[in-house]
């Protein structure tokens, strides 16, 4: 049999596989073999001919803590882990306070792994109160996937030595704190590390300034910062807090643009034509002062109106212009636009209510553009220098599922023939139809499924939905580990040349300084790698965190009939998207009405009852009652009123 080395892994689906490290290819794996892992261990294994791996020895553990929901067997505590499947049960040792009963939350200390005929057993060191369902919700998603929250006293001493230092240091940055830069974020937003302003040059070109909060000036490479950011990777957020990737000292305060505080910044300065083509792109260190904290709420009809009040009323006119130019360039280039609602918790009194979505604003979609731009401009200008670097990578979609989309289509009526080696450009036409705004939700979700994961990494390719030949992350390296790295190339790059800038279109080669810069392609792979997986964990975590409160929600609504529409349709069964809560539940297909037999249709994603004729497809309303709810494992049963 095949030996494999990996980790345990769960899917998206809530099922487990083995990971091999190398590979990364997976392996199915039985439920009583879970009996002897935790989530994350690293493991040897042997393959079975049919593909199913058989777990030899645990050589890692990687679980320490877990929150579960406490039960009583005889005399017998144990608990089940939050989000995990039952074969993961603990056995709590130790007095157990009065206040602990049956399904009460608690938080464990694993005392011993798991072994083949022998569970993991573990001591409870605290409990919930059934209060805030937010906060909950969040306290399991940072212990289940393992996510850091405190600074070390190494970490806490560095972050005092910058704050000293700011004090003392000489300024060489290039001063524009006489230019209208404003930030435009979120109104709960807590950092705000990016700032636009615009004008018109001499010529009549636009001139567009992206000033980015200098992370790389004070966030040294190889420092305690430094490496406990690299292991974050990202910051994660959730409806009530951040986990942040660095030090709230850095990232809200020192490197934050506020109004009326000077800071220092990258700039990626771009000249664009009355086209919106790129003529020259610079970037330089600078020093800027915001003179405004804008919010997409307040500022969106504005931009809609092109009407605005203060002294950056002639910048962000000029910013609205260039939005325009460069929506009818990502046209022309034939970028995907797949805008999949977002749901955040209404909560009243600690308790979820329902859920609802934020629309997109003109104000989002103009500091979108605004970033992807400067995001584009530092690939390019990276690439130029032939220095290591990490690049967003997004692969084409592989042929079979552009095939499963063209075929769902056309079974809506879509009849388009897509290249197997298609391009994005393709894609975009299938929303030239007149459809209408639940169609096109559907249709979002199919080509989003169709598409692969984007990763880091350490060479340059392509990004299949933005159209891009080469992108890279530059503009939050508050919150994101590689675009921190990008910083400190481009640093390397300004420090190293004989200007105080470094130009796109220029001819000139700079030779970087390696005391400056010492990154060589193998580590930036390492730390690709690191961020790709650090990314989806993150995700996970906030995911979580939201199926918790939409199975709190659901729980609070139990027995209650709603109408819904089908959002998707599987060989198991239907899920609904229930109106005025919006919260998804599954009917199961032993619960539909009518025949006891339904044949799942992969092309049209529908449930056809041969015996009765009756069918459930995407998009299809029905009106449904909440019949049970598991808040552990996030389970919403529906059944068809």
């Amino acid at each position: 049999m095949l030996n494999v080395v990996g980790t345990i892994r769960k899917t998206h689906s809530g099922n487990y596989k083995l990971q091999e490290n190398l590979t990364k290819r997976t392996f199915k794996i039985a439920k009583k073999e879970l009996r002897k892992v935790f989530p994350g261990d690293k493991v040897e294994c042997s393959i079975t001919p049919k593909g199913w791996a058989i777990i030899e020895k645990v050589t890692e553990s990687n679980t320490t803590q877990f929150i579960g929901r406490v039960f009583k067997s005889g005399k017998i505590y144990r608990a089940f882990p939050v989000g995990l499947d039952k074969s993961f049960s603990i056995k709590l040792v130790g007095k157990m306070p009065s206040a602990i009963t049956k399904n009460k939350l608690v938080k464990i200390k694993v005392a011993s792994q798991p072994k083949k005929n022998r569970p993991a057993k573990g001591y409870m060191f605290g409990y919930f109160e059934d209060s805030d369902e937010e906060v909950r919700a969040t306290e399991i998603a940072i212990t289940t996937f393992k996510l850091s929250t405190e600074w070390n006293k190494s970490i806490i001493r560095e972050v005092r030595k910058i704050q000293r230092g700011i004090k003392e240091e000489e300024n060489t940055e290039i001063d524009l704190t006489r230019k209208s830069f404003v930030t435009i974020d979120g109104q709960s937003a807590r950092d705000f590390d990016d700032a636009i302003y615009a004008e018109k040059n001499l010529e009549g070109n636009f001139v567009l300034y992206i000033a980015i909060a200098n992370v790389s000036k004070y966030v040294e490479e190889g420092g305690y910062i430094d490496e406990e950011a690299r292991k974050r990777g990202t910051s994660t957020y959730f409806t009530n807090k951040v986990v942040p990737m660095l030090p709230e000292i850095i990232s809200n305060d020192i490197c934050s643009l506020r109004p009326g505080k000077i800071r220092s910044c990258i700039v990626c300065k771009v000249e664009l034509n009355n086209e919106g083509e790129i003529l020259n792109a610079s970037f330089f260190e600078s020093l800027i002062k915001s003179q405004a904290r804008l919010t997409y709420e307040n500022i969106s009809k504005n931009f809609d109106a092109n009407k605005f009040a203060g002294k950056y009323t002639q910048s962000l006119q000029n910013i609205n212009k260039i939005y325009e130019l460069l929506v009818v360039a990502k046209a022309k280039r034939g970028a995907l636009e797949l805008e999949v609602p977002e749901y955040y918790p209404r909560i009243k009194k600690g308790k979820t209510q329902s859920f609802f979505f934020l629309k997109r604003t003109r104000a989002h979609r103009i500091i979108e553009e605004c970033m992807l731009l400067a995001n584009i401009c530092a690939a390019e200008i990276i690439l130029k220098s032939k220095l290591p670097s990490i690049y967003r990578v997004h692969p084409k979609p592989e042929a079979s599922k552009i095939k499963q989309l063209e075929n769902f289509l056309r079974s809506r009526g879509i009849n388009l023939k897509f290249n197997p080696q298609v391009q994005v450009k393709e894609l975009t036409k299938i929303y030239t139809k007149n459809i209408s705004s639940a169609e096109k939700e559907i249709l979002n979700m199919q080509v989003l499924q169709s598409m692969n994961q984007a990763t880091y990494q350490n060479s340059r390719s392509e990004h299949f939905a933005l159209g891009y030949p080469s992108y890279t992350h530059f503009t939050s390296p508050i919150r994101r580990y590689p675009d921190l790295i990008v910083h400190r190339i481009l640093r390397a790059l300004i420090k190293s040349g004989k200007d105080k800038f470094i130009e796109l279109r220029s001819k000139k080669e700079i030779k970087v300084d390696l005391k400056i810069f010492n990154y060589d392609l193998e580590k930036m792979q390492d730390i690709a790698e690191e961020s790709s997986f650090s990314e989806r964990n993150s995700e996970a975590a906030s995911r979580l965190a939201r199926n918790i409160l939409k199975s709190e929600c659901a729980l609070r609504n139990l027995g209650k009939v709603f109408k819904g529409i089908i959002t998707n349709v599987t060989e198991f069964g239907i899920f609904i998207r229930m109106d005025n809560i919006n919260v998804e539940g599954l009917c199961h297909i032993k619960n539909l009405p009518g025949s006891n037999y339904y044949e799942f249709n992969q092309i049209k994603k529908s449930l056809l009852s041969k015996g009765s004729g009756k069918s459930f497809s995407l998009g299809d309303s029905l009106i449904v009652k909440i019949y049970s709810v598991d808040v552990n494992y996030q389970r919403i049963d529906v059944r068809i009123a």
